[in-house]
């Protein structure tokens, strides 16, 4: 049979950033397939999501991205579930008065009216951009992700491509990060979807469904799907789902992995040419353009095992590329698609983020940046990121209190999560890092820990609390037993659904921790102290500062506005100088060492520092909490030698 690939990433994806899946699996369909397969790609999340009127430009994931599947759902529901026995009479006007009462951060309330909207742009979408691009005398093979909140936007086009083009052949392929999770596999056939999933990596399974496509007589298109499913443990048929998604086999299942160094540059070409085609005003077309990003990745996998996490479902191990590949990739597509803002798509940019700062700043090359980063690196490494144009930075951070963060397996200690949190802060780079809370393994001590840590430092960016959510196979999820995780988990949802609705909605796979997993007032704690932190934040003001400032050779004027009123101290003599090495983090051997003072004198400093709320020793390491200018830090990373203070921070 002949095939044509039809790539295509659905909203809710963010429209300011072409789709990392489906330009590397363009390139490498292109490159292993050539002529035998023609692939188009689809950024269909930017096409209907953005638009220009006459009075400018309307972005409805900005207006809309807090409800997550909710308006396709509604759509799906609307359209699709009006004969199903339970879901059919449900009022779509009852649904949108409990969204819009529950969805109180979203920008403005969804209405029909709204969603109307977006249903008319996705099926205009679907009959003038994807159609015209339909083989009449091909298979259709149309592959979608389901990352972010993609799931009824994908199975609402995989509808309405049936629905609009009977006479075509399509065979729908479903990737991404949820394919995994059960209730996922039990939608897609409760909702009468044809088609294969895929877990895993995409490349290499792509390309064995596509040379299968080809080889499959015409006479036997009816057992196309039987066939596939039958090539690798990882395929499984949407309408009778054969893997053990509670108990997977990941060996077998994220096998066929790439290696990085063989993964070829992303192609997206379309996405920009979408950009293109949705403004007739091109001072329009500039603004938006010029706030788009690139997606690349250097990596795939993670080398952590944090016990929240089910990344290692998707990938297994973990693969790096050269800082050097990672970074003449990334400026010649930079200067390929004319812009200098790249996002890193990788779990952890730690093993090559610091030799690709060097081979920019050598270069003199600036690329504003984001990055995830683990926190076990010195200060000299966050610098050198942001002389290479990192501005943003998500850091496992996770916990403050020391010994959560043992519980949860998280490889770091709070005295790194504190120093970077300082150090970023000071090189104006945001940290976008969260605090997990409600942790199973929590206590009343662990919660104290933490708010003891965060009265010191409202100057410094703000950690949102995410309760921790169960999620399959992860370390915590396979404490349960076999019968518990099948049917003793409640999905989180932001608000109760009505219940016949249940069988048809799926959020992102996320569980609520059992009951009996909590210590006694555990959970009332978290929630006490999360309702604090917010009039925390509040009472201190957005205006909160904390700066340190040298008047002299040991001479600091520290001002601190933290709590509202100003004070000022002023640091001097050994008291200077002991303040200036815990900028780095130090201990009492290492400051006694450093300086040739005893350490009765070091104590007696530290003590008079930590009364006045200047310092904090945290896990035996003192740790400065006023802020530098970023210039200090910027001179001292070109001054010392690169192992100076290494060795602090990770101990």
């Amino acid at each position: 049979m002949q095939a044509q690939l039809h790539l295509i990433s659905m909203p809710w994806a963010n429209p300011e950033m072409p789709s990392i899946q489906n330009g590397v699996l363009k390139a490498y369909v292109d490159s292993v397939l050539g002529d035998r397969v023609q692939t188009f790609g689809y950024s269909a999340f930017a096409s209907i999501l953005v638009e220009e009127t006459s009075r400018g430009i309307v972005d409805h994931f900005a207006a809309l991205d807090e409800y997550e599947e909710y308006p396709y759902f509604l759509m799906y529901l609307r359209r699709y579930l009006r004969d199903s026995p339970g879901a059919g009479k449900v009022s779509i006007d009852r649904l949108l008065t409990r969204v819009n009462a529950n969805i109180t951060d979203a920008a403005e309330p969804l209405t029909a009216k709204r969603v109307a909207h977006i249903e008319r742009r996705t099926r205009r979408y679907v009959r003038d951009v994807i159609g015209p691009q339909l083989a009449r005398d091909a298979v259709n093979v149309v592959g979608f992700t389901l990352n972010y909140f993609q799931f009824y936007a994908s199975i609402y086009c995989a509808r309405a491509l049936r629905e609009l083009f009977p006479a075509y052949d399509f065979l729908f392929l479903f990737g991404g990060a949820t394919v995994i999770y059960p209730k996922v596999a039990e939608a897609l056939e409760r909702l009468g979807i044809d088609g294969v999933c895929v877990i895993g990596e995409g490349e290499k399974k792509l390309e064995l469904i596509l040379r299968e496509v080809l080889k499959t007589p015409d006479e036997e298109r009816a057992t196309l799907i039987e066939r596939i499913t039958a090539l690798h443990p990882a395929f499984y048929d949407t309408r009778r789902c054969t893997v053990n998604l509670y108990e997977p086999n990941t060996a077998s299942l994220l096998s066929l992995q790439m290696s990085v160094d063989n993964l070829p540059l992303p192609d997206f070409d379309e996405y920009y040419d979408s950009i293109r085609r949705i403004f007739t005003r091109d001072d329009r077309h500039d603004a938006y353009r010029a706030e788009t990003w690139l997606a690349m990745e250097g990596t795939r996998g993670c080398f952590a095992k944090c016990d929240f996490c089910d990344v290692h479902s998707s990938w297994s191990g973990f693969r790096r590329s050269s800082a050097e590949r990672i970074a003449d990739r990334t400026i010649a597509l930079a200067r390929r698609y004319r812009t200098a803002r790249v996002k890193f798509m990788d779990n952890v940019c730690d093993t090559w983020g610091e030799e690709y700062a060097d081979r920019l700043i050598a270069r003199k090359i600036r690329l504003t940046t984001f990055m995830e980063c683990r926190v076990h690196h010195p200060e000299r490494f966050w610098t050198k990121l942001s002389l290479a144009g990192v501005e943003m930075v998500q850091v496992g951070i996770e916990a403050l209190s020391p010994r959560l963060l043992q519980a949860m397996n998280k490889g770091t200690r709070a005295k790194q999560n504190l120093l970077v949190q300082k150090w970023l802060k000071e090189l104006g780079v945001d940290s976008l890092s969260n605090l997990i809370s409600h942790h199973p393994k929590s206590t009343l001590e662990h919660v104290a820990e933490t708010r003891s840590i965060l009265e010191l430092i409202p100057h410094m960016d703000r950690l949102d609390f995410s309760a921790l959510a169960l999620l399959f196979n992860t370390p915590l999820d396979r404490r349960l037993a076999p019968e518990q995780r099948r049917t003793g988990l409640l999905e989180r949802q932001p608000f109760p659904l009505p219940k016949r609705l249940d069988p048809y909605f799926v959020r992102k796979g996320e569980y609520e921790p059992p009951d009996e997993w909590f210590a006694e007032g555990v959970s009332e704690a978290w929630d006490a102290l999360i309702a604090w932190e917010d009039k925390f934040r509040k009472r201190c003001g957005e205006g909160a500062s904390m700066s340190a400032a040298r008047c002299g050779e040991e001479e600091i004027l520290i001002s601190d506005r933290r709590y509202g009123a100003i004070e000022e101290h002023l640091v001097e003599g050994d008291d200077a100088r002991v303040y200036s090495l815990c900028h780095h983090g130090a201990s009492i051997e290492s400051l006694c060492g450093d300086l040739d003072l005893q350490p009765d004198r070091v104590l007696a400093i530290a003590g008079s520092l930590i009364e006045r709320k200047l310092l904090v020793n945290l896990e035996d390491l003192y740790i400065a909490l006023a802020l530098r200018p970023r210039d200090e830090l910027v001179h001292e990373c070109m001054a010392v030698p690169a192992a100076r203070h290494s060795t602090v921070v990770a101990a």
